[in-house]
């Protein structure tokens, strides 16, 4: 069997790196399953569509900066040429924050032009065809919600996978917020693991809880912005990553959910500058009498740990922020800055 690679560079020297590196993978035999890897070469979008149209391609190596489309424009370009084919993106420092964002709209993997070598090409490229592959069985059934148009937990499970292997990889952090809306919270099946329920949705609810449900949702996903995965993960839950970026910090994406959420600035709920036990206010958004609680855990490669776990941390941190509501101020638990880790919280 073959892998046949299609890498779209206009660099010269970038697109030789990477046709021998994909030389050295096929001659060092790194893969059982493929006896030759087929390297295929463009130097612009338009020969890259051509090869696409008209040659069988298993994963495409795409750079952003090509002479004759820049940008996003790239990839959604390829998309829209060749959907069923998992693109890793190769980009310089300082596109990594429109590689995540751009993780968001389909693409599998990116790799930084400066950190390339064998061993991190092939496992980009094992995961990106595997990824690939889950991601449209799933489509084939079903990712999304149909209540919220948020994705349902199986597709968050999905998708958040992906980041945090990506995230280990790259040696960067990211944040998962779960949030519950409040005013719906008594309608909730009793406090059963998520997996031992009926399933999402199967309760019968009344209009004004749907609704309520839908305008929380649209919030939720106001806050994460493009470069935020947000789901439905239960009856009452979502949950958000955000990777840590220079453009915005896992601490300064808290912070910004946070004052949406509490009505406040940020600077107001700065991490410099926490409120005391006795000063807590519920970590809640009013959006017209709807409430969200909200919860977090980060992600740190130097201490990784499972999504599952992730997310236990963050819905456990939820409950905690949720009794603290109607809890007297002396008895308020003081709360735990995010900048510390997760393992010295929990």
């Amino acid at each position: 069997m073959k892998l046949r690679a299609l890498i779209v560079e206009s660099n010269g020297e970038d697109l030789l790196f990477l046709d021998n590196a994909l030389r050295e993978i096929g001659e060092g035999m790194h893969w059982t399953q493929w006896v030759q890897v087929e390297a295929h070469h463009a130097s612009n979008w338009q020969d890259a569509a051509s090869i696409l149209k008209t040659r069988p391609i298993d994963v495409v190596l795409l750079g952003l900066n090509l002479s004759d489309t820049h940008g996003a424009e790239a990839f959604r370009r390829t998309q829209a040429v060749a959907p069923q084919i998992p693109v890793v993106l190769i980009v310089d420092t300082p596109d990594r924050d429109l590689a995540a964002q751009l993780v968001r709209e389909g693409v599998q993997d990116f790799l930084l032009k400066g950190q390339i070598d064998c061993g991190p090409l092939i496992h980009s490229l094992e995961n990106a065809m595997e990824r690939h592959r889950l991601v449209s069985a799933l489509r084939a059934t079903t990712m999304i919600d149909p209540l919220t148009g948020l994705l349902n937990r199986g597709g968050f499970l999905t998708l958040a996978g992906r980041d945090r292997m990506l995230a280990e990889r790259m040696g960067i952090r990211f944040i998962l917020i779960a949030a519950e809306n409040g005013n719906t919270r008594a309608n909730r099946l009793a406090a059963a693991p998520y997996t031992e329920r009926k399933g999402m949705g199967q309760r019968k609810s009344t209009p004004s809880q749907d609704l309520a449900l839908v305008e929380a949702a649209d919030h939720f996903r106001s806050l994460a912005g493009p470069m935020g995965l947000t789901a439905r993960i239960s009856d009452t839950r979502f949950a958000m990553t955000l990777f840590d970026s220079p453009s915005e910090s896992v601490e300064a994406a808290w912070a910004r959910v946070e004052a949406a959420s509490s009505g406040c600035s940020a600077a107001e709920t700065s991490f410099a500058h926490r409120r005391t036990a006795g000063e807590h206010k519920a970590d809640r958004s009013n959006l017209a009498g709807k409430t969200l609680d909200l919860g977090f855990a980060i992600f740190d490669a130097r201490n990784a740990v499972a999504l599952e776990v992730l997310l236990d941390q963050a819905e456990a941190d939820l409950r905690i922020r949720a009794a603290a509501v109607s809890a007297p101020a002396s008895s308020k638990p003081r709360r735990m800055p995010p900048e510390k880790s997760i393992a010295a919280r929990h």
